[in-house]
């Protein structure tokens, strides 16, 4: 085989645990409409970066969101989730290859604030930029920050916890057998 055209080693196994974290983080982003307090997509994105790869946690995020739009429907956000999650599980992908950094929960927590921090700009940018806020109308620009803060202040104690609690089953369940 030719140097220069590389494939993927992943076999069918592996494939099909992404398929399901997919299917997981999908049934997530459905089950936080009907709970709205409980948005734990930003840390199975997180957690999936952490036991999958950067490459694998791009994909279920891009499938998850694509695939929950099918529910829920599709706009002009959809490419601004995608490309927040996705930074979110490239970045988790790339930290996962030091594993001491991932079992220190202070990283945890950190990690898992500014990556609910990155995700509410991209959010906020893109709901600024569609719905014409004028930012110099500060009383209306103040206005909605406080409305972000407190829904992005649930956001983080929800992905602080859920970091915490399930990225070690999970890590230890991917890599058990599955060599990721």
């Amino acid at each position: 085989m030719d140097s220069n055209n590389k494939r993927s080693n992943m076999n069918s196994f592996q494939i099909a645990s992404c398929a399901v974290f997919c299917a997981i983080v999908t049934f997530a982003k459905i089950a936080s409409y009907i709970i709205p307090p409980l948005r734990t997509m930003v840390a199975l994105i997180i957690i999936a970066g952490f036991s999958f790869g950067s490459f694998n946690a791009c994909v279920i995020a891009t499938v998850s969101v694509l695939v929950s739009g099918c529910f829920l429907g599709h706009g002009l956000w959809t490419p601004f989730q995608i490309f927040g999650l996705a930074i979110i599980g490239l970045i988790s992908g790339i930290l996962s290859k030091n594993e001491t950094i991932i079992k220190n929960k202070f990283f945890l927590c950190f990690w898992s604030t500014l990556c609910v921090l990155v995700y509410s700009i991209v959010m906020t940018g893109y709901f600024i930029l569609s719905f014409k806020i004028n930012i110099t109308d500060t009383v209306a620009f103040i206005a909605y920050m406080i409305y972000v803060l407190k829904k992005d202040i649930i956001h983080l104690i929800v992905t602080i916890f859920t970091v915490i609690f399930l990225c070690e089953p999970i890590q230890k369940i991917s890599n058990k057998s599955y060599n990721f």
